[in-house]
């Protein structure tokens, strides 16, 4: 069985062959059957490919279905019309397609943007790293950035519109549909619909419009919020099979009524019992938002280090153990999780992601 190896300018017109490996600009014309194919080029294949491994350090164009046993992706994998079916996936670049992805296992390390997207044990981790990756994108152009791959792709956060696998662990990730047996989200995932009869764990920096649960609606955006302490509590309950489905929904009734009725200052209170420290603002009884004018002119200063602290005006403190939030600066030191500002950051290292309204200072 021959092999094809293209270093400069060539194209396969198809058949079988031991090993393809593209080092310069190559094109697929024909349906291809290959042990291994490795892509460290560019790569066009507009016939349908069906190997045992496919690596792609450079950029891989599909316009025709991929079937493979393994495929890791430390470059570009760009679907435009074409799927993809392997057993085992491992994207630590960018993924992107216009059509369905189904795997045994999968684990994203990087970037992607997926309509459709089906598999056993599914994880999606965004790392910004992986925008690196895409050569020769003009990133800070949206509008010709999404030509390109056929999707809107986003580099800020992963987005998948929609999932059915058996678990499913993601951040900093959007979806319009999940399904799944068993479910964990974190670090401002964002879901319209979540569709789970098992486990559900979800940390306050997410948000999700809707839980359905053994045909159950757990909760519903329009009539409460995850983040409310009692909602959070009968949440447990049912996930620890304390109390059953039916009973949840009755549950949850009685809170929507009884926050129809209750204008004071503890009805107002939304968050979850979970030890951040919140410095906010009232009005008399009102709770401010955190955009409020009156808000955003509070000054904190904190002696010492803190685990997680969210606060309506600006921020100073020593270190930051999780994630620090403010609605004006922030000036600190270490911080162990994400960033969070509506003016400037002025702060030491930063484990996780920084968003400022205005100018990033990292001090060393």
């Amino acid at each position: 069985m021959r092999s094809e190896k293209i270093e400069g300018i060539g194209s396969i017109r198809g058949g079988e062959f031991e090993n393809i490996q593209i080092e310069g600009i190559g094109k697929l014309k024909g349906n291809a059957i290959a042990q291994s194919v490795s892509v460290e080029g560019l790569f066009k294949s507009k016939g349908k490919l069906e190997t045992k491994s496919l690596r792609i350090e450079g950029i891989h164009r599909a316009f025709r279905d991929i079937k493979a046993k393994e495929v890791r992706i430390d470059g570009v994998l760009k679907l435009r019309r074409a799927s993809l079916l392997a057993d085992k996936i491992i994207c630590m670049g960018v993924i992107t397609c216009t059509n369905e992805i189904n795997a045994d296992e999968l684990e994203i390390r990087g970037i992607c943007s997926i309509a459709n997207l089906y598999g056993d044990k599914v994880k999606v981790n965004y790392y910004s790293e992986a925008r690196e990756k895409v050569r020769g994108i003009p990133t800070q152009l949206s509008l010709v950035m999404n030509m390109y791959f056929g999707r809107k792709v986003s580099f800020d956060h992963n987005s998948i519109d929609y999932v059915e696998c058996t678990s499913l662990e993601a951040s900093n990730t959007t979806f319009k549909t999940i399904h799944a047996q068993e479910v964990s989200l974190k670090d401002y995932c964002q879901v319209e619909k979540l569709y789970c009869d098992g486990k559900i764990d979800i940390d306050p920096t997410c948000s999700v419009g809707k839980i359905i649960s053994n045909g159950k609606v757990l909760k519903d955006k329009e009539n409460n919020d995850m983040a409310n302490p009692t909602l959070m509590k009968i949440l447990d309950l049912y996930k620890n099979n304390k109390i059953t489905a039916d009973e949840a929904e009755k549950m949850l009734g009685a809170i929507s009524v009884s926050q129809n009725n209750n204008n004071d200052t503890e009805g107002q209170l939304t968050w979850s019992d979970d030890g951040k420290l919140r410095i906010v603002a009232f009005l008399g009884r009102k709770l401010l938002k955190k955009s409020a004018p009156e808000a955003s002119k509070i000054e904190v200063t904190l002696d010492g280090d803190v685990l997680n602290v969210d606060s309506y005006g600006s921020l100073t403190c020593g270190q930051v153990s999780g994630n620090a939030t403010a609605g004006s600066s922030i000036t600190c030191g270490d911080i162990g999780g994400n960033v969070t500002a509506g003016s400037s950051v002025r702060c030491k290292n930063v484990t996780g992601k920084i968003t400022a309204g205005s100018g990033v200072v990292i001090e060393k």
